[in-house]
């Protein structure tokens, strides 16, 4: 049996060799001479489908399902949403880390000040993977006005609150929020501010 698929409500036909749901995600998303597609939903016979980590499509076998709904937008129209809605998200996930650091820096609080810190640490991180189609697009938009990727900095940011976390050390990782995280999201909305003028 081979699942039937429906792009944006309507029945797609695709190639033979595609046997798992990454190959067919990738088949949607081919620009093939058109603008790129980003996907925004996934539904498995009826069910909202979430990759939970990297290339878990390749686990769904197309024979073993009967139908694949799969929802688009054009890059653009993407990035345009993404930007409107990313500020106020954005705000929220300053909160969680503002919250965090003034757990982390009372005594007994700082088993639930490093439970809100995982939580936001992982709002984020599913933000940056959500951002990184807007940014490819803003990069080609904004050529040569000289935009670079924040993510090294962030990167690297998350890993010395990782490191302190280990050791343990809460009021460290408190200041590394405070001196220099939350000022980075802070940076990071001007620039998409910028970016939405733009």
């Amino acid at each position: 049996m081979k699942a039937t698929l429906d792009v944006d409500r309507e029945r797609t036909f695709y190639p033979e060799g595609i046997h798992h749901l990454e190959g067919l995600l990738l088949f949607v998303m081919d620009p093939d001479g058109d603008e790129k597609k980003i996907v925004t939903e996934v539904k498995i016979d009826g069910t909202l489908y979430s990759e939970k980590y990297p290339h878990q499509a390749r686990e769904v076998a197309l024979d073993r399902v009967e139908k694949i709904e799969i929802h688009t937008q054009t890059e653009q129209v993407f990035a345009e949403e993404c930007l409107r809605l990313s500020p106020a998200y954005m705000d929220t996930l300053e909160e969680g880390f503002k919250a965090a650091a003034s757990l982390l820096k009372i005594p007994m609080k700082e088993t639930e000040g490093l439970q809100l810190l995982g939580l936001s640490v992982e709002a984020l991180r599913s933000f940056k993977t959500h951002f990184e189609n807007v940014e490819d697009f803003l990069q080609r938009r904004d050529a040569g006005k000289g935009q670079q990727s924040f993510w090294p900095r962030f990167e690297t940011l998350i890993d010395q609150i990782l490191i302190s976390q280990e050791q343990k050390e809460a009021h460290r990782i408190a200041d590394l929020l405070e001196d220099r995280l939350i000022p980075f999201l802070e940076s990071w909305k001007d620039r998409l501010g910028g970016s939405e003028r733009s």
